[in-house]
């Protein structure tokens, strides 16, 4: 299924405040304010056919996905996974001897990952079928699409506290205050990102309820013996 990059973005910004312990001791304070984007980016995914069903569920067990459900649904779609990535454009304010992180700029970009739709040709031979396989996946595609939509909102405001505390603390060298702030983009994001996907994980698992399966069940019945399914 092609689909066009597009972005959707939320921007902030993350204002030098103080927090007690820093100005009390080295003053991390007055710094210039920095702006924050959270950058939804759309991909592409691809729909592949494989030479049979008894490779399909060899597929499916290597991956540790039961293979029960494989005569209802003999479609294996590869698990979504969150994917992002950081730009910082680095600023550094100096503080007497010391120096602190204060970037002009934090950009994420977060989005999914390529996912497989790998279908059995047996499946794919049958034409109603296999568009209602195709439609079945899509459902899936726009499951994950509208959970992470509704879940980054939320990330702006969470990454955005942990990176203001971080602008906080003084370190003697500007390599320090880089490293400290990215360890901190890094561990806010690890921490945002496990909790969405398994958000996501959880909306897309309500896609395969039992009238779903047996309305894609029922089209196969119609046309094909199941057995060689």
């Amino acid at each position: 299924m092609k689909r066009v990059f597009v972005a959707a973005m939320a921007v902030g910004v993350l204002a030098g405040f103080n927090s007690p312990a820093a100005s009390a001791e080295a003053g991390c304070t007055d710094l210039p304010s920095s702006k924050l984007q959270v950058i939804r980016v759309f991909g592409d995914t691809s729909v592949k056919v494989v030479a049979g069903a008894q490779e399909l569920e060899k597929m499916a067990r290597q991956q540790g996905v039961g293979t029960d459900g494989l005569k209802d649904h003999p479609v294996l779609l590869s698990p979504s996974k969150i994917v992002w990535s950081v730009k910082i454009t680095h600023r550094f304010v100096r503080k007497g001897n010391q120096f602190c992180a204060a970037p002009e700029a934090v950009d994420i970009l977060v989005g999914f990952g390529p996912r497989t739709a790998i279908m059995a040709r047996e499946a794919a031979e049958i034409g109603c079928l296999k568009r209602e396989l195709i439609a079945h996946h899509r459902k899936h595609i726009e499951a994950g699409d509208t959970a992470l939509a509704a879940l980054l909102p939320n990330t702006e405001g969470t990454v955005g506290r942990a990176l203001k505390d971080a602008k906080q603390t003084p370190f003697s060298t500007m390599e320090e205050a880089r490293q400290n702030f990215v360890s901190a983009v890094s561990t806010v994001l690890d921490e945002v990102m496990r909790g969405i996907q398994a958000d996501v994980a959880s909306m897309e698992k309500r896609i395969d309820g039992e009238e779903e399966l047996r309305r894609i069940a029922s089209c196969g019945r119609a046309q094909t013996d199941r057995r060689t399914l």
